[in-house]
């Protein structure tokens, strides 16, 4: 663990002391509970019930663990199983693939080191996707722009890695089994904007979504949309790159609805209405007390 990553960490174990009052806990569902996942031997995968669908988590190796619960609590809880890509951010190792594919044999790891050279012949009429995905390595721009391409399903799923599956998400089953051609995001707790070159910035109800969940079918997905949102997007302001994922799926998502809060959580208290809850970093460790207490016994098979 580098100096980075060991800040990183003590900054969540004095959060769960001192802000959630639950440090001891977390550190036993987080050092003893949830490691025993990576010693499993049987497969936690399901068949895929759901052909024309592709599911996309991007990842890396810091959060192999909290990866590796998320994807074992979807395949639980999920039911509507997809092709599974994992893309690989270009930190995971090659252990980290093969216990990938060894807790989840049905998955495909995509290298998003590959994707200029395996797709740039699909920019012809985007040129700017690619300047983008090229000269901007943070994760946002390989989230909004490689699912679209890298699938060739109707329908993507994309889904974050710190995502806990605690029940059958009804309503992004329902949009999947529906003829409507809806779009789904997650729905912030606090409106998030991102800037234009012109001083303008996006509508105040685009600034709600957040992509920690992002269901669309492909003819849904405008790309011309989204090449004018690139566009425009001022590249000098560091927030906007970062939050460019997000503002960028809902600027170009065609008939676009939020997920209810309350059963798709980012920030409320534990209910059993919960179908998932997104643990963004400043919750993380909430993720091991929360997520890995509910369902250790299921998935590790605890009797």
């Amino acid at each position: 663990m580098n100096l980075k990553n060991l800040k990183l960490e003590f900054f969540h174990i004095r959060k769960a002391f001192l802000v959630y009052g639950h440090g001891w806990a977390y550190l036993y569902y987080r050092y003893i509970v949830a490691p025993k996942i990576f010693r499993l031997k049987t497969p936690l995968d399901r068949p895929i019930n759901y052909s024309d669908l592709s599911v996309h988590i991007l990842t890396c190796h810091r959060d192999l663990l909290m990866f590796i619960w998320s994807l074992a609590s979807f395949y639980r809880h999920g039911e509507m199983i997809g092709q599974v890509v994992v893309h690989n951010d270009g930190s995971l190792t090659a252990a980290d693939q093969r216990l990938i594919k060894r807790l989840f044999p049905s998955v495909a790891i995509y290298q998003t080191s590959d994707f200029l050279k395996d797709y740039q012949s699909n920019f012809n009429n985007y040129q700017i996707l690619n300047d983008f995905r090229a000269n901007y390595k943070k994760f946002s721009f390989k989230k909004l722009i490689d699912p679209y391409f890298v699938s060739t399903k109707s329908f993507r799923l994309v889904i974050d890695s710190d995502l806990f599956w605690f029940g059958p998400p009804i309503i992004i089953k329902q949009a999947l089994d529906s003829s409507d051609d809806k779009s789904l995001m997650q729905q912030n707790n606090i409106p998030i904007y991102v800037s234009f070159k012109d001083g303008s910035r996006v509508a105040d109800y685009l600034a709600q979504a957040n992509s920690g969940i992002v269901f669309y079918r492909q003819e849904s997905f405008d790309l011309e949309k989204l090449a004018e949102f690139l566009t425009k997007l001022d590249t000098k302001v560091e927030k906007n790159l970062y939050f460019a994922d997000q503002l960028g799926y809902a600027y170009s998502l065609k008939n676009l609805s939020f997920l209810p809060p309350e059963i798709y959580p980012i920030k409320s208290p534990w209910t059993n209405e919960i179908s998932i809850k997104h643990y963004t970093g400043p919750r993380r460790s909430l993720f091991y007390v929360e997520g890995v207490k509910r369902l250790a016994k299921e998935i590790l098979n605890i009797k």
